[in-house]
């Protein structure tokens, strides 16, 4: 691990070393320079997007949070409704590791709209150095109702 972006025996490493937490991981997700993350059961319907920068995000979820659903055996997204769930991944990061996290191009072919939320961090997408904790995903169907589940990938 050098300066860059990590590699696919990095990410290896970090599972392995439990950098990278999770209960259920299958290493097909992890790509040339990257990590599949999948979601858990635990999503919420909210009412407006937040950044959670001097607080934990469920802490967030009790001012925004509408209705918590479980999505273990699926559940029919709606269209222009917004909704949290947390990645079953979480991070136990060494100091000298950040990260930045995007959607897969899947997601903007298919009008969803995604972006991450994590703990005290003041930015969408951002994972600060010596991140521990969980990150969150948002996700808005544009065009039309969708099904997910937990441990789908977007």
């Amino acid at each position: 691990m050098n300066n860059g972006s990590l590699t696919y025996a990095d990410y290896y490493y970090f599972l392995k070393k439990k950098f990278i937490n999770t209960d259920s991981f299958d290493y097909n997700q992890i790509q040339p320079s990257s990590v599949d993350l999948t979601l858990s059961n635990e999503c919420y319907m909210i009412n407006a997007s937040f950044l959670a920068h001097n607080e934990r995000v469920k802490s967030k979820l009790e001012k925004y949070g509408q209705k918590k659903i479980n999505i273990k055996k699926g559940f029919v997204f709606k269209k222009n409704k917004t909704y949290l769930v947390r990645i079953r991944e979480s991070l136990n990061l060494p100091y000298k590791i950040f990260g930045k996290c995007n959607p897969k191009s899947s997601t903007g072919r298919l009008n969803i709209f995604c972006r991450t939320i994590l703990d005290k961090c003041d930015e969408y997408e951002k994972i600060p150095f010596n991140y521990k904790g969980n990150i969150f995903l948002e996700i808005t169907s544009r065009s039309f109702d969708i099904f997910l589940k937990e441990g789908d990938s977007l």
